[in-house]
């Protein structure tokens, strides 16, 4: 019982660490095309593709992922 007591004063009293994964890690950076949050380090981002060393050199949204058709 005595344990009991002591476990409950010290979750009450202790700060809880800010390890959550809740919100973006420092070391993230958020793409200015499809507004996800990739790696800070990231040159393309790997959900649009985009480019961040190249910026007027990206693929549009609707054209990330298309096959090119060279069907003529």
């Amino acid at each position: 019982m005595l344990l009991f007591i002591v476990a409950i004063v010290h979750v009450l009293c202790v700060k809880p660490l800010n390890n959550s994964p809740i919100g973006p890690a420092l070391n993230t950076k958020k793409c200015p095309q499809c507004a996800e949050t990739v790696q800070a380090d990231a040159r393309i981002c790997r959900f649009c593709r985009y480019d961040f060393e190249n910026p007027g050199n990206h693929r549009p949204l609707d054209q990330v992922g298309a096959v090119p058709d060279n069907r003529n």
